[in-house]
């Protein structure tokens, strides 16, 4: 009960803040309808225990956001397994014409026909992870985002990956 109690105070403090801030940004005597952004910081302090803020209810909730930010400790298991679960979810309910974009710090700009050439199915997770370690100028484990990177690879018409550090 205590895991759920704290995971359910943190959504509504999540939830109340960017619907705070998203009021703050928009021009007077305009209403806002519906929340259209999501930061998740998701560390050690702001959350203890990152797998008690996972539940599908949860990733439904959060996935009705225009735009999902996560801030984190990388290659967090728990914290990817959530970024993959948010990402399947918006991809799976957009519209016809839209496409998820998934912009990776991992991954700085010039890399991003690397991204490319993975996306279009010319390098393998295994060949894109040798290229990445070769680069040698972020040094993520970015095998451990297999599930992020494969969905948008095997769902190109839904989704795509972009490289989002500036050098």
């Amino acid at each position: 009960l205590a895991p759920r109690a704290s995971r359910r105070h943190f959504l509504r403090e999540h939830v109340r803040r960017t619907t705070k801030l998203e009021a703050s940004l928009l021009p007077h005597g305009r209403a806002m309808s519906g929340r259209t952004w999501s930061l998740l910081r998701l560390t050690p302090r702001a959350l203890p225990d990152p797998a008690a803020l996972f539940q599908r209810g949860d990733v439904t909730d959060i996935a009705q956001s225009r735009l999902v930010v996560f801030g984190e400790i990388h290659e967090q298991p728990e914290v990817i397994r959530m970024q993959y679960e948010v990402q399947k979810a918006m991809a799976e309910t957009l519209r016809p014409s839209s496409k998820l974009h998934v912009v990776m710090e991992h991954f700085s700009l010039d890399m991003q026909p690397m991204l490319d050439r993975y996306m279009d199915g010319d390098l393998d997770l295994n060949g894109l992870v040798q290229q990445y370690q070769e680069s040698g100028t972020e040094g993520h484990g970015v095998a451990k985002y297999k599930a992020v990177l494969e969905y948008a690879r095997e769902h190109p018409d839904r989704c795509r990956i972009h490289g989002g550090f500036i050098p």
